[in-house]
C-alpha cells in the first residue's frame, strides 16, 4: 500500500493540467488548461507535441520531464484514433 501511495503521490506531483481541446485548426490546437484557483489559461500547442488525434472537446494532460512541457491523451477519453 505505501508504495502504491508513494506512486500516487509522485504522478499527482508530475501533472501540471487536465486540458480541453476547444479547437483544431492549421495543425494548432487550442487547449483550455483549468487551475485549481478556478482560472482557465489558454494554450495553443502544436498537434505535433500531442502524442493521439484530437479533436474539440478531447481531453488532454500535460506534465514537466526535466524541464520540458509534454502532453499526453487522457486514457479512455478521446477516440482511439491513434497517430500513425
Amino acid at each position: 500500500m505505501k508504495k502504491y501511495m508513494k506512486g500516487l503521490a509522485t504522478w499527482l506531483v508530475l501533472v501540471v493540467g487536465i486540458g480541453i481541446v476547444d479547437l483544431v485548426d492549421s495543425g494548432v490546437a487550442l487547449v483550455q488548461f483549468h487551475g485549481t484557483d478556478n482560472t482557465i489559461l489558454s494554450s495553443q500547442i502544436m498537434l505535433e507535441q500531442i502524442p493521439c488525434k484530437v479533436k474539440e472537446g478531447d481531453m488532454i494532460y500535460a506534465f514537466k520531464v526535466k524541464g520540458v512541457t509534454v502532453y499526453r491523451c487522457v486514457p479512455g477519453r478521446n477516440k482511439k484514433e491513434n497517430k500513425k
